[in-house]
């Protein structure tokens, strides 16, 4: 049989073009995953094991330049070239906290509902941000200041920036359970915010509160019921900290869901010997009333 006449270039380009096309795709996703795992996933595991797998890959370029097809090796050569910027590139960019796909929190906010008295409160802020960008307190403080102007979904970026920084930061996860609670209404990442923020300061009494009414808009009366005892528990005294008067009337709504009327009254009577606030003692002796207590 005589032997194939050799391909032209043409008919070598439209074989090659696929196999071509197909590896460059796959190494631009690959690149590309590498970064955002990276970026995403701070642990030192993760990253160890990100870096053993970038070892393992350019050593497979280097075997496929030294031993693969002739058509392979250009491909090979530029795996072994990119594969370390990418990941020089990636470590450099957490490094720096310089903006990624996966780490936007850097750049300044997009939202065309910034208003100039907005834009005054917000500069200081991007300004400190711009000059520490791994300030997980710089991100809190930003977040809170776009919660109080009703922009919750900037709020949320900022302080998740912020938990990136630094998972055990009490402000952020507070926050975050009070964005979620009042202006985005998803209650179960409300209470898991605040569930963190327990953990991380079992102290603080407001955390049981918010999450306790997370609970109450969730349905369960009883885990409400808890988290409102352990803030009054804290607090102790409602004649020296009044304020308490609202987890009172809280708690006692809560017993009334349940049907337990005899805790219930005790605390709306609570309200009425200990508060001087005519909305607590009116909305109390109301409910006293209705229950049949006065």
């Amino acid at each position: 049989m005589a032997p194939a006449p050799p391909k032209s270039f043409w008919h070598r380009l439209v074989d090659d073009a696929p196999r071509a096309i197909a590896g460059f795709l796959g190494f631009v996703t690959v690149a590309v995953g590498f970064v955002q795992l990276w970026e995403s996933r701070p642990d030192l595991v993760t990253r160890l094991v990100l870096l053993s797998l970038a070892g393992l890959a350019w050593l497979g370029f280097a075997y496929l330049r030294l031993r693969g097809a002739p058509r392979w090796r250009g491909l090979a050569w530029a795996g072994m070239l990119i594969l370390p910027l990418v990941v020089v590139g990636a470590v450099t960019l957490a490094g720096r906290g310089l903006p990624t796909a996966s780490n936007t929190a850097a750049l300044p906010p997009t939202s065309p509902a910034r208003s100039a008295e907005a834009a005054a409160r917000l500069q200081p802020l991007d300004d400190a941000i711009k000059a520490n960008p791994q300030s997980a307190d710089a991100y809190a403080n930003r977040g809170t200041a776009y919660y109080e102007l009703k922009m919750p979904a900037e709020a949320v970026r900022d302080l998740e920036q912020a938990l990136k920084l630094n998972p055990a930061h009490f402000g952020a996860h507070f926050m975050l359970g009070a964005v979620h609670f009042y202006q985005t209404g998803d209650m179960d990442r409300a209470i898991e915010s605040f569930s963190h923020a327990i953990t991380l300061q079992p102290g603080q009494a407001n955390a049981y509160s918010g999450r306790g009414e997370a609970y109450v808009r969730k349905g369960d009366a009883q885990k409400a019921i808890a988290d409102f005892s352990m803030h009054i528990k804290l607090v102790d005294d409602i004649k020296v900290k009044p304020s308490v008067a609202s987890v009172y009337l809280a708690r006692a709504q809560a017993y009334e869901r349940t049907g337990d009327t005899q805790n219930a009254i005790a605390d709306y009577r609570t309200i009425l010997t200990a508060v001087q606030d005519a909305g607590y003692r009116n909305t109390a002796q109301a409910r006293l009333q209705a229950l049949g207590a006065e």
